[in-house]
């Protein structure tokens, strides 16, 4: 199953792909939207990926209506993520300062941490960073991820150990294997990968495990299954792909 130009999602009973020629400044956007079940809920998912030259922003929308906006270097490396709550209020901003080698944290909590890289915020951008940044099969790689986004944890106290004492955490994806996906009426050949935090006492307390399957073919993230934050099981697969093109706003019009 090809998710892409040269494979309309029409055959698949989705909405067909369209692609608008730009100019060479223009953003390419991938749209990506995901069924989220979780205990008998079902509630649509949509990550949005918009390319321009070496820039790299990534817009996911999660199961409790947030927005999260990541934005990435010519190096895929994280800039900054800003989080809004569901009436579009910022509730958190982290910052990556490659020179002076600091991350920091604005918002419900504020802090400080040493930059380890390679090092991501926890959150959906992940989803498309697996589909270029991913170990060789039956192999491991491992980075530090920063739990930025605290909006979702109620208890205060909570809030303050992930963020002033735990930090920053080592996680590791590790390929697990190949297996065939049945989406859309077709059978599907994907990558499988494990992703767990590395630290042995670290994962004492949160021992959950993640899943991954990326299309063999072009890397495209077919299902996750993960944890909440409730600790409630819950799953994603994908339902639509369709990318475009747009013009820079900030560019003249003739």
């Amino acid at each position: 199953m090809s998710f892409g130009k040269t494979s309309s999602l029409l055959r698949l009973g989705m909405i067909p792909l369209f692609v608008l020629p730009l100019s060479a400044q223009a953003i390419k956007i991938k749209n990506y939207t995901y069924a989220y079940r979780t205990e008998g809920t079902q509630k649509e998912i949509v990550l949005n990926v918009e390319q321009q030259d070496q820039r790299l922003e990534i817009i996911y929308y999660n199961e409790y209506g947030d927005k999260e906006v990541t934005v990435f270097d010519d190096k895929k490396r994280p800039l900054h993520a800003t989080y809004y709550n569901p009436g579009r209020e910022v509730t958190e901003t982290s910052v990556y300062d490659y020179q002076r080698r600091t991350i920091t944290l604005h918002g419900l909590v504020n802090a400080r941490y040493a930059l380890q890289e390679p090092v991501f915020d926890n959150n959906g951008s992940l989803f498309y960073l697996f589909s270029f940044y991913y170990p060789a099969p039956g192999r491991a790689i491992t980075f530090h991820m920063v739990q930025s986004n605290v909006s979702r944890i109620e208890d205060p106290m909570l809030r303050m150990l992930i963020t002033q004492i735990v930090g920053p955490v080592e996680m590791r994806l590790r390929h697990v294997g190949r297996e065939t996906l049945h989406l859309a009426g077709q059978d599907i050949s994907a990558e499988k990968y494990e992703f767990a935090i590395n630290e042995g006492r670290m994962a004492m307390f949160w021992p959950h495990k993640y899943y991954f399957w990326y299309s063999s073919q072009d890397r495209k993230l077919l299902r996750h299954i993960g944890m909440s934050n409730e600790k409630k099981p819950n799953e994603y697969l994908l339902t639509d792909y369709f990318e475009w093109e747009r013009p820079d706003p900030e560019l003249p019009t003739l």
